[in-house]
């Protein structure tokens, strides 16, 4: 895992003194009502220039056969979750957290850090053994390779499964896995198979996020694709900031098309404006979203800029262009 050094160092200072963030953070949302899952997001070394905003990684740095490599044999920044060593790390690290904190599960985020597996030795030489091909002559597209490298993923998340119902029953409850995940048809660079994993019984969340807008087409793809499963299908509404009865229809609409709720990622930038804000927090009231939009005034007022301090505001001209 990367973190900023701030970061590191703000932690280490709580460390020295006593102070265990994570378990402040859970006593804090236990006030509140809520229920906090300590979530993982990877991180590879960050090569140059931006080196210096990635802390030591001892376990990066002692397993550089286990990267994600390109079908030209050039190593990547990513973990290749194809390797045991990885699957197995990752899965220690979670346990370590459900063992030592009361929390009601863990969330692993499959939206960033990908790819988690190209084509290493151990990929190409599976593969082969299997379809009697070499991938790396495949387009890169291949269905066939692309489920391949999905079935890597999918093997550790069915032992992040294991993880949790072993430690869950030693503690007499069970332990919840949430995972946030791209849509369906996520390209030769994701490989992520999240509908299976619903299918499976694997994941008690599944948050679709796709890094933008996600059209309704897809929230509905989801749905038909995990229909018959228990696990509910979340939506990581964007974009981040929008008119609070713009928002209300949305939501409408995202229901409609088979979400079961939603998820604000950044939620710290989403609070700009009240009307948001206070809209956002009654989003689970299906029932009234539409009324409420329809009850609600406009409270934007639009008015284009054609100079602003006597620069044009063209957006053909406007500071993107100017460096």
């Amino acid at each position: 895992m990367g973190r900023d050094p701030e970061v590191t160092r703000c932690i280490d200072e709580f460390v020295r003194r006593g102070i265990d963030p994570l378990q402040v953070a859970l006593e804090y949302a236990d006030t509140k009502g809520l229920s906090l899952y300590p979530s993982y997001r990877i991180g590879g070394k960050r090569p140059a220039p931006t080196i210096a905003t990635t802390n030591e990684m001892p376990f990066f740095d002692s397993h550089q056969h286990c990267l994600c490599v390109t079908a030209e044999g050039t190593p990547t920044c990513h973990y290749s979750f194809a390797y045991p060593e990885v699957r197995d790390y990752f899965t220690s690290v979670l346990r370590e957290v459900v063992e030592n904190y009361d929390v009601p599960g863990v969330h692993f985020l499959f939206i960033r850090s990908n790819p988690f597996v190209l084509y290493e030795e151990k990929t190409v030489d599976e593969f082969k053994a299997i379809h009697g091909q070499d991938p790396r002559t495949l387009p890169e597209d291949d269905a066939t390779f692309w489920q391949h490298r999905a079935n890597y993923a999918t093997q550790f998340v069915r032992q992040l499964r294991e993880m949790l119902d072993k430690v869950g029953k030693s503690q007499g409850k069970h332990l919840e896995l949430s995972v946030a995940v791209p849509p369906l048809g996520n390209g030769p660079t994701w490989c992520i198979d999240g509908a299976t994993w619903a299918r499976e019984g694997l994941v008690d969340w599944l948050t679709v996020h796709a890094g933008g807008i996600l059209p309704l087409e897809a929230v509905g793809a989801y749905r038909q694709a995990i229909e018959g499963s228990k696990t509910p299908l979340i939506v990581d509404f964007y974009p981040r900031r929008m008119p609070a009865c713009d928002r209300l229809r949305r939501a409408v609409d995202y229901y409609e098309a088979g979400a079961d709720g939603f998820c604000f990622w950044d939620s710290q930038a989403r609070v700009v404006r009240a009307s948001e804000f206070a809209t956002d927090r009654f989003l689970g009231h299906r029932e009234d979203l539409l009324d409420w939009a329809e009850q609600m005034p406009d409270t934007f007022r639009v008015i284009p800029l054609d100079t602003l301090q006597g620069y044009t505001m063209d957006r053909r001209y406007w500071t993107l262009t100017s460096g």
